[in-house]
């Protein structure tokens, strides 16, 4: 019996020992803590050597100042690890106040760290059982307008919106969220109404953003103006144009798997018929060439006439192309000169050789049949004879000529003159010398294999077979590969510059 009440006793004591070490623990944690908080308010770095004393000592706040500190580099430099590192350790203490930055890590990622939707969104959704209203705008925000098209969910957008929008009927932003959730669900009517009311509640310096964004959704694109397969699928079936056209650039584009020109040629035409003025252009440009179906040159005539007339400066040069040699309407230099204008006006480059050559044939005294334009080009390759100073003519001083020369001839449709210019374009430098080196000093055009390309396909379609189509194709591709290239790092330099502008900002 006395050895049972010592054993008693001894746990009592000990428990009680624990009690005072744990209650020690705790007031010195606060200590830590609300020196920090004092020091912080003077100088934030030095308040981090506080609150790691604090956070090891379990005090939750510190945990959750720590996160803080390294999410927005205050302190501290970010650190997008250690600030999950600190509001996990929060959460796992029992705290639900990081649940929402959790996500907000796991949505943003930084530089080296890509953006988790998945993570994000799984906190997220821990957030929302805890009635938080931020991770309720989250989950709204992801679901309608994440960069990541395979996590878009419409009713799913609509839901959490809706919720917001019931918490907070005079808040603009969550009108915006229920506009774009409804137009990623494909219903633009419910998406323009609820912009209609975000555009009312705003602000005059957020109004013009908002109006920009509600003319998109009356044109059928949702917010951000990306979507999937499946979606782009399903809402050009019911008629939207801007489908239309992400399917018929898909099917369009000869660098994917999914490159197929007479179905991109099908959707060019159906958005083509709702006036679009892209689509137009489009098949005004494939009826030229005859990619996905037959030439037809007063098909691609009509079309590029109609692109023009919507407003399309891109078809203004190649509609000029289409009166300089008379191809699907009349030959008529000047009105083709008249559209060159108006494209240099629109602020697209035009080669001066090709103005100039429409002003000399319009001369009266160099007016001349395409057979006339193209010997005359022969006869400058062909001279070797010095000139007046005794200088020989140098491949410089013939490029400009003889391309001008080709060029008028190979309009008008002869098919050497085709056949030769499209060579000019291929082997650029070596033009004037195929079987030798040239130095690229002496003249000579740059090789340019979507122009040579041009011509070989013209030819192609005449039954006249050049054994440099296939390479050219191939170098064509090539250049088209290293362009989309250069396009991609571009664009992701500049959205790195863009998140590192904003982490300096904290």
């Amino acid at each position: 019996m006395m050895n049972m009440s010592r054993f008693i006793l001894t746990a009592y004591l000990a428990s009680l020992a624990l009690a005072g070490a744990a209650a020690n623990k705790k007031q010195s944690a606060q200590t830590y803590y609300d020196r920090g908080m004092t020091v912080f308010k003077v100088d934030p770095g030095a308040s981090q050597g506080l609150f790691n004393k604090a956070a090891k000592l379990g005090h939750v706040d510190a945990m959750i100042r720590l996160g803080h500190c390294y999410q927005t580099g205050t302190g501290v430099p970010p650190g997008l690890k250690s600030a999950l590192h600190w509001y996990t350790q929060a959460v796992n203490a029992g705290s639900t106040a990081p649940l929402y930055e959790i996500g907000v890590l796991h949505e943003t990622g930084n530089s080296k760290i890509p953006p988790d939707y998945a993570q994000a969104i799984e906190w997220y959704e821990k957030g929302i059982s805890n009635s938080s209203l931020k991770s309720c705008e989250a989950l709204a925000r992801i679901y309608a307008s994440c960069p990541d098209s395979t996590f878009h969910d419409g009713a799913k957008a609509i839901q959490y919106a809706t919720l917001l929008v019931q918490n907070g009927k005079n808040n603009p932003v969550s009108f915006d969220l229920l506009a774009a959730a409804h137009a990623r669900d494909n219903n633009f009517p419910s998406a323009r109404k609820a912009a209609s009311t975000a555009i009312t509640l705003s602000s005059l310096e957020d109004a013009p953003a908002r109006r920009e964004r509600k003319t998109s959704y009356e044109q059928g694109i949702p917010y951000p103006a990306t979507a999937s397969n499946a979606w782009i699928l399903k809402a050009a079936a019911t008629d939207n144009t801007w489908a239309m056209l992400k399917l018929a650039n898909l099917y369009g584009d000869e660098l994917s798997d999914s490159y197929d020109p007479a179905l991109a040629r099908n959707w060019f035409k159906k958005a083509a018929e709702n006036g679009n003025a892209e689509a137009l252009l489009k098949m005004g440009q494939l009826y030229f060439h005859g990619r996905g179906g037959e030439v037809d040159l007063e098909k691609a005539f009509w079309y590029l006439s109609e692109a023009a007339e919507a407003g399309n400066e891109n078809a203004y040069a190649p509609l000029a192309r289409m009166y300089v040699g008379g191809k699907g309407t009349r030959a008529d230099a000047a009105v083709a000169l008249e559209w060159y204008q108006k494209s240099i006006d629109a602020g697209h480059r035009i080669n001066s050789s090709k103005i100039n050559a429409l002003k000399y044939s319009l001369r009266k005294d160099q007016q001349k049949t395409p057979e006339e334009f193209y010997e005359q080009a022969r006869r400058i390759i062909a001279n070797k004879k010095p000139d007046q100073k005794g200088e020989l003519p140098t491949f410089k001083g013939k490029t400009s000529m003889v391309h001008s020369l080709y060029w008028l001839a190979a309009e008008h449709g002869l098919t050497d003159a085709m056949k030769e210019l499209g060579d000019m374009y291929f082997y650029g430098k070596r033009y004037f010398v195929r079987d030798g080196e040239l130095d690229k000093t002496t003249g000579g055009l740059d090789s340019n294999y979507v122009r040579a390309l041009d011509y070989y396909e013209q030819l192609a379609h005449k039954n006249i077979q050049c054994p440099e189509l296939e390479p050219c194709k191939e170098l064509y591709l090539i250049q088209l590969q290293e362009q989309r290239e250069r396009q991609l790092k571009k664009e992701m330099d500049a959205r790195r510059a863009a998140q590192r502008s904003t982490r300096k900002k904290f």
